[in-house]
């Protein structure tokens, strides 16, 4: 239950960079493009290595879950509390209403787990309580077949 968190100013360019070029190789692969649009030299308070986990968990999930063809768009923008949020969005399969209340349950892969798609339904529970640990928001919406938007929100830095 305990979890160690160095929540520091981090620049948000350097961490989507990297999960994204983690991640080319899986999008080459499923034949989804993954396009970015970043605020340049926005940084936000968070944990550098569990911010990347967060992210690699919610990129990885948008590309699997979508479909040939079909796309992920990463983008950082401010919000109007003046924090900061991170929106996956995708042109995937979507989630059903009835399910949503399950999807941050451990365990939980919403009927996946016929789909082929690899999981064992704790990527989501583990991304939300780690953005929690960081002071930060998650969320999501979606809709069934149309696609998802996840997003964290995470305290921004002014410089």
């Amino acid at each position: 239950g305990n979890l160690d968190v160095n929540i520091e100013a981090i620049d948000l360019d350097n961490i989507i960079s990297e999960t994204l070029s983690l991640l080319a190789q899986l999008s080459k692969e499923m034949g989804v493009q993954v396009d970015e649009y970043k605020l340049s030299g926005v940084h936000v308070y968070a944990d550098n290595i569990r911010l990347t986990q967060v992210l690699i968990n919610l990129v990885s999930n948008a590309i699997k879950y979508n479909k040939p063809g079909g796309s992920v768009k990463v983008s950082v923008l401010p919000s109007e509390d003046g924090s900061i949020r991170i929106n996956i969005v995708d042109t995937g399969v979507g989630i059903n209403k009835d399910k949503m209340l399950k999807l941050f349950k451990p365990f939980e892969r919403l009927g996946a787990e016929q789909s082929g798609i690899d999981g064992v339904g704790i990527g989501l529970t583990i991304s939300k309580r780690l953005v929690e640990a960081m002071n930060g928001e998650i969320g999501v919406t979606s809709t069934a077949g149309k696609g998802s938007t996840f997003w964290v929100k995470l305290k921004s830095v002014v410089k």
